[in-house]
């Protein structure tokens, strides 16, 4: 039954046997698995530069993908979905591999939602294997992995640092921060997608408070950003520090500790 706004009751429906079609019960539909790697190495401020999350989201494709793409019975396809800036040995950004940006990620999700409109042209050209993404069903699989920098504000929310924060960024300012991809961003980019399996993965500084928020509590309006968005979507969150501390780079593997 319903309410309306009146608060007056609706009456009361019988129950309602569904017989599930016989097609279904015999050859139920595989899902796909969108894998997301996204790995920070350059920014438009050599500052933030780091050395290995570039690798951290080479190995995820590498080693994740294989394993998935190995399992043939379980998934129809596997569609790879890597966002990398990195730069070369002279320093300088690669050409080639720079889509680790903003309006980039953003568009990735967008297509996962099944908003292809609101993705403009020039930017579904650098989506890698933009035209395979098609809308998130209920039977699919959703991995995101984020190897960069994060911080987190007194408030608890989490950001996640893309490649284009502005060439002159100097420090946390409310301007870069605008430039930046904010938990409570991410979570509105997620609202329209649904799959049986989700899980995002993040190797950065303060990662935790990408989920743990003063008083969380796994409740509906229980907390911003991706905590509310893990506990509606049953969204496994796996993150490399805790809010008030640093992720780590290791020269003997290349790569940060937690993707390693």
């Amino acid at each position: 039954y319903a309410f309306n706004s009146d608060k007056v009751k609706s009456t009361t429906t019988e129950p309602v046997k569904y017989t599930v079609p016989t097609d279904v019960v015999n050859a139920p539909k595989k899902g796909r698995a969108f894998l997301i790697w996204i790995g920070v190495n350059a920014s438009e401020n050599p500052k933030y530069n780091l050395r290995f999350a570039a690798n951290d989201a080479r190995k995820m494709q590498e080693i994740i993908g294989a394993r998935l793409q190995a399992d043939g019975d379980k998934y129809s396809e596997v569609i790879q979905i890597p966002l990398i800036s990195d730069y070369g040995k002279n320093k300088k950004v690669k050409v080639d591999e720079n889509n680790a940006q903003k309006a980039i990620i953003k568009g990735v999700f967008s297509l996962l939602a099944g908003n292809e409109k609101e993705v403009p042209a020039d930017i579904l050209k650098q989506i890698p294997n933009g035209k395979k993404i098609k809308a998130v069903q209920p039977e699919d699989t959703l991995i995101i992995t984020y190897a960069g920098h994060g911080y987190a504000d007194r408030s608890g929310i989490f950001y996640l640092i893309p490649y284009d924060v502005g060439a002159g960024t100097r420090g946390i300012t409310t301007e870069m921060l605008r430039k930046t991809i904010s938990s409570d961003e991410l979570s509105l980019w997620m609202q329209d997608i649904t799959a049986a399996e989700m899980i995002m993965i993040i190797d950065a500084c303060h990662s935790s408070a990408a989920v743990q928020g003063d008083g969380f509590k796994p409740g509906p309006m229980g907390s911003r950003g991706l905590g509310q968005l893990a506990y509606d979507k049953d969204m496994k969150i796996l993150s490399a520090t805790q809010a008030d501390n640093v992720a780590l780079e290791m020269d003997s593997v290349e790569q940060g500790l937690l993707s390693y």
